[in-house]
Parts: C-alpha cells; sequence; structure tokens
C-alpha cells in the first residue's frame, strides 16, 4: 500500500503554548508526525491534536546559552479529519517552531523504522551539509525536519537534498533575540536506504535534524478473498465477504475462495494464495438456474467445488 501525503501547516512565536490549524485529509491508516523547535527554555512537554494526545517519538537536546534547546517528533495515528487545532504546551521560549504533516496509508502499529538525527550548538560554526542515511524499503516513506537558527539575525534559507520535497518553512524571533527556523521535506523510498540531506548550514549558531522513514500499511491477507465455502455443510453454499449468500447467477471469476474447515488447524503459513492448500482462484463458471460448474486453478480444490456446490442448491 503506497503511501500518500495529505496536507501540511505549523506555526511559530515566542510567546507560551503555540497552536495552529491543521485540515487533516488522511483516513485510510492515517498519521500526523509533529515536529518541533525549541531554541531555549520553555521546553515542549505536550502537544494535542483536536484534543488528543500526541506520542512522543524522538527528542534531540542541546545546551545554548546555559539553557536548553530541543528538537522532537511527536505523533498521532488514526489522526480526527477535517480541520483541528495544534496546541504546543510549553512556557514560552527564545523562539518556539512546529509543523505538522498527515499522511495516509502507514502501518498504525508499528509506523516507523530506525529514526535518526542530531541536534547541535556552536557559535557561528554550522556545518555545510547534514545527512542521515535511513534504513528503508521499497514504497516506505521518509519524512524530515532540519532546524536553524542565528543569534542576532534571521535563520537562513536551507536547501532540502536531491529527491526530497519542501513541505513547509516557519520561523520564530525577533532581533536581537534568538530566531529559529524549521523546515520539513519528505521523499518516497524506493530502495534499502534513503538520505535526507540539508545544505546552507555556515556561520549558523545552533541546528538540528530529525530523519523518520514511515512503515507503509499493509493489507489484511484475508481481505483478497471474495467467497468462503463452508466445507462441512450440509446444504453446500458460497458465502460473500459479508456473510451473504452468493446467488448461483452471480457467481463470478477470476476471483479468489476459501474452503472453510478443508484441513486440520496448522501453524504453518504459506508465502501466497497460491501455495496455500485451502484457497483456490475461480478461472471459469458454467452456471444454470439451479446449478453451477466452477473450474479453479487448484485441481484437489475443483474437485470439491464441482462435487459439492455443482451438485446443487
Amino acid at each position: 500500500m503506497a503511501i500518500v501525503r495529505g496536507n501540511t501547516a505549523g506555526g511559530g512565536q515566542q510567546a507560551a503554548n503555540l497552536n495552529w490549524n491543521h485540515n487533516n485529509i488522511s483516513t485510510g491508516s492515517g498519521i500526523l508526525p509533529v515536529f518541533t523547535n525549541v531554541i531555549a527554555a520553555g521546553a515542549v512537554t505536550r502537544v494535542t491534536y483536536a484534543g488528543q494526545d500526541l506520542i512522543l517519538k524522538q527528542t534531540y537536546i542541546t545546551h545554548a546559552f546555559g539553557t536548553i534547546g530541543e528538537i522532537k517528533l511527536w505523533f498521532l495515528v488514526g489522526p480526527p479529519t477535517g480541520i483541528n487545532v495544534v496546541q504546543l504546551t510549553h512556557t514560552g521560549g527564545q523562539g518556539i517552531v512546529g509543523i505538522s504533516v498527515d499522511y495516509n496509508g502507514v502501518d498504525q502499529g508499528n509506523p516507523f523504522g530506525t529514526i535518526k538525527g542530531l541536534h547541535q550548538w556552536i557559535l557561528n560554526s554550522g556545518p555545510a551539509l547534514l545527512s542521515e542515511d535511513l534504513s528503508t524499503a521499497n514504497t516506505w516513506m521518509c519524512v524530515d525536519a532540519a532546524v536553524n537558527g542565528r543569534l542576532n539575525a534571521f535563520p537562513l534559507n536551507l536547501i532540502e537534498g536531491a529527491g526530497q520535497t519542501s513541505l513547509n518553512r516557519q520561523s520564530a524571533g525577533a532581533l536581537p533575540n534568538n530566531t529559529t527556523s524549521i523546515e520539513v521535506s519528505d521523499e518516497a523510498s524506493v530502495g534499502g536506504t534513503t538520505t535526507m540531506s540539508w545544505t546552507g548550514m555556515d556561520n549558523v549558531d545552533h541546528w538540528g535534524h530529525l530523519a523518520a522513514p514511515l512503515r507503509p500499511a499493509v493489507s489484511a491477507r484475508g481481505r483478497a478473498v471474495k467467497y468462503f465455502f463452508p466445507f462441512w455443510n450440509a446444504a453446500p453454499k458460497l458465502f460473500d465477504a459479508n456473510g451473504k449468500i452468493v446467488s448461483i447467477s452471480d457467481i463470478q471469476k477470476d476471483v479468489w475462495v476459501e474452503a472453510q474447515g478443508l484441513g486440520m488447524p496448522t501453524a504453518e503459513n504459506p508465502a501466497s494464495f497460491i501455495e496455500d492448500p485451502s484457497r483456490s482462484k475461480i478461472i471459469e463458471v458454467n452456471a444454470t438456474q439451479v446449478s453451477a460448474r466452477i473450474k479453479t486453478n487448484k485441481n484437489q480444490f475443483a474437485e470439491v467445488l464441482v462435487s459439492r456446490v455443482a451438485a446443487g442448491s
């Protein structure tokens, strides 16, 4: 299942308790990641969306000017749809910024791969490159946030790496106080490693990078089966996925059927429907008003269905 991006939003300020509106359009296996950054003081202690608490997934901390700065990743699976408030709880600080983005088609039980990142502060000596190599797989989606700030000037605009799509940029702070910005991008994975990077960090006082790979949702294996056949039923019938009897005239070909109760319970887990002895694909249907002859891609399975279903009902 492919991961699809929805909307992004964000905000920035130097006062306490930052909030902004986010319009979530991701309804199927959705997730809402929120990246937050604080230069100094006022650590973000809670994030909610539509009143629901997000889970804190990752934190990187640095000491700046004798106080603590941070970059964090929060998330909520199955977020409510529509326009709702993202609320950051904190006491205020010298630059508070945050960005939210929703995705569709993400594994709800185990949404993240291995997250990488850093957060540092050294006066006027930001690195020329922020880069993280993420362990990924085909169809995964990587989302990252880069943060940068300056003591007596507005933050520089960073440049995302090749293959990444810049999604949002938020800034906070006013001279001569600390100023900061956060920028978020994403990149679809096509192999075992996905590199997320940013350039333009020269002469930056404080910087950070947090990159997270998202796992795609896996469709339930049984959903591919259209018909079910209770093997020991005295009056043999085909049932659909909703438990309704399938009329003889409505039986379709090129779909999968499962014989329930065909064999003894086993701990084996077939790698595919083709290897599963209880499942077969219907490749031909010859039906009359009172009976149906069904041909499948497995002779043994076909004999069972022909002898029990095609005989009547």
